[in-house]
C-alpha cells in the first residue's frame, strides 16, 4: 500500500483494492463464464 495515503483513506483503498483483486480472480477462473450478478454481488457488498 502506498505510503502517501492519508490514514482516513486507506479503508477505502483497502475496500478498493480487495474489489479489485475480486474481479481479477473472476476474469481468471477460465472455468465458467462471469454472469452480471457476479460483477454486482461484489459491488453490492
Amino acid at each position: 500500500m502506498p505510503n502517501n495515503v492519508p490514514d482516513r483513506e486507506k479503508p477505502i483503498l483497502e475496500a478498493l483494492t480487495e474489489r479489485r483483486d475480486r474481479l481479477i480472480s473472476l476474469k481468471k477462473d477460465r472455468s465458467r463464464s462471469i454472469r452480471a450478478s457476479d460483477v454486482t454481488d461484489i459491488f453490492d457488498e
